[in-house]
């Protein structure tokens, strides 16, 4: 069985989502084991008595294909595609690197601060005039220390 490369992965992510949803969730509704034992024909069928109205014959296989080439993945690649792939799988509302959390404009970096595992990038929005900090660990985490254009602490502290 073929093994997915994280390029492919990211074309699926980036050209065809519903394929890679679908076989993700194809994978986690079943487990590794039935993927792998299991004929592919007799997924395929699954596939169709479950969401067949929705897709062609061709369109099934593809989604069990790609779905096999998942079950090849140890799951720690297979969560590290997810992570650094083109497959965005954030919660909705989850803040983003270079986004203003109080309006959504583009940030402007001021300065950085670098530690041993990762850093602050300080941040002005030219919208709003709101500040911040961005941190990393080695990746965008999440915004720290945001105060509003008037200088209050954003979100408000709950009383």
């Amino acid at each position: 069985m073929e093994q997915m490369a994280l390029e492919d992965f990211n074309r699926l992510a980036n050209g065809d989502r519903v394929t890679l949803v679908l076989a993700l969730e194809l994978l986690l509704q079943n487990g590794r084991n039935t993927i792998q034992r299991e004929e592919p024909l007799k997924l395929v069928a699954a596939c169709k008595e479950r969401i067949g109205g929705f897709f062609e014959e061709g369109a099934l296989q593809e989604i069990v294909d790609v779905c096999r080439q998942l079950t090849a993945l140890d799951t720690n690649i297979l969560v590290d595609f997810i992570q650094r792939g083109s497959l965005d799988m954030k919660a909705p509302g989850a803040e983003e690197a270079g986004i203003c959390p109080v309006c959504g404009g583009e940030l402007e970096y001021v300065d950085t601060i670098r530690s041993d595992n990762g850093g602050f990038a300080v941040w002005t929005c030219p919208d709003c005039g709101a500040t911040g900090k961005e941190g990393y660990d080695e990746v965008f985490d999440q915004h720290y220390d945001v105060k509003d254009g008037d200088g209050k602490p954003f979100p408000a502290p709950a009383e």
